[in-house]
């Protein structure tokens, strides 16, 4: 029988949280669901724990493959799915009772895309504490006519897989760019946007998200990171470019993609401390490319300072006048945090 839900939950030594990940989505009060958890080399006996599981509960299906990293391994899944409807679930985070029964509820017909918001939260001895709720983006609407637009600057204000939910037809032949170990999601996240019929925003926060050092957002970038990610991002705004219907969405979609592409350049210099004169050249010739496209803009939203620096940035390739952002000159900037 085919399920409701497929919720992929990529696990790469998690051992320590990935029981109540996966209690969590047991406490669920839909049950109409599939959970495929794929093990990507873990060396810490989370491989054994799904399988625990799965042996348990038959809606476990548990994939075991050598370490090839988180694109890879949603990829796998997003292969065997069977639901009429995609999700996805980080094992180290858990969700409240309500979380699939709160996005059935929301299901239109002619949307395929539902977007939501989260919770962070932490452990203070035996206690759960929540301490921010928030719901990301334009919330509460149907977009059916701009989801391209709109759904950009969504994905660019934050692009965590989990906020989504995708009709799973929607998603043939589009998968997780392999190779980049950041932003990832956020390329997937456009592609998506350029095929959706319809999305909605939905203010739900039953995501219960957890931070920890040493997961992917809170590590070092390597040399060729930014460099691989524009790389593709050019791709997509190549492709997309005959999808694009009228001045206010370019607009829209460019001024997002400029926030989005400006963020990650700072991340770059702020975090790859190994990075070479030849990368930084890499960087600026490509962020060049996407200006002389049209996808970006040589004016972004912010602080003075930010508007100045983005515009020498573009004008003469000293990317290293980025690293003005990590010295926090007279309380002008902040340290970028994801």
């Amino acid at each position: 029988m085919t399920p409701f839900f497929s919720i992929i939950i990529p696990v790469y030594n998690v051992a320590p949280y990935l029981r109540e990940c996966l209690d969590s989505v047991l406490a669920q009060t839909f049950t109409d669901w599939e959970a495929i958890c794929v093990d990507d080399g873990s060396t810490d006996g989370s491989g054994a724990i799904l399988d625990e599981y799965a042996a348990k509960d038959r809606r476990y299906k548990v994939i075991h493959q050598k370490n090839a990293g988180v694109s890879v391994t949603r990829n796998i899944a997003l292969d065997v799915a069977n639901g009429a409807w995609v999700g996805f679930l980080d094992a180290d985070d858990v969700v409240e009772m309500d979380w699939l029964k709160t996005i059935a509820l929301s299901i239109e017909p002619e949307i395929d895309w539902i977007r939501t918001g989260w919770t962070d939260w932490y452990i203070n001895g035996n206690e759960k504490v929540k301490y921010q709720s928030k719901p990301k983006g334009i919330t509460g609407n149907v977009f059916k006519q701009n989801v391209i637009s709109v759904g950009w600057q969504l994905i660019s204000t934050c692009a965590f897989p989990f906020l989504n939910f995708y009709r799973r037809v929607m998603l043939s032949g589009l998968r997780f760019a392999d190779g980049i170990r950041f932003r990832e999601d956020a390329l997937f996240g456009y592609a998506v946007a350029a095929v959706s019929r319809g999305l909605k925003i939905s203010l739900q926060t039953s995501y219960l998200k957890r931070e920890r050092f040493g997961s992917a957002t809170l590590s070092y970038r390597r040399r060729n990171d930014t460099i691989n990610l524009l790389a593709k991002y050019i791709e997509i705004c190549e492709s997309l470019s005959s999808k694009i219907d009228g001045r206010v969405e370019r607009e829209s979609i460019v001024k997002a993609s400029t926030f989005w592409v400006h963020k990650d350049v700072c991340q770059w210099f702020a975090f790859c401390p190994d990075r070479t004169l030849g990368d930084t050249c890499k960087v600026w010739n490509l962020v060049r490319k996407l200006l002389h496209m049209g996808a970006i803009s040589n004016n972004i939203d912010g602080t003075r300072f930010d508007a100045l620096r983005w515009r020498l940035y573009l004008m003469t390739g000293l990317g290293r006048l980025l690293l003005i952002n990590r010295l926090n000159l007279l309380g002008l900037t902040k340290k970028i945090k994801e």
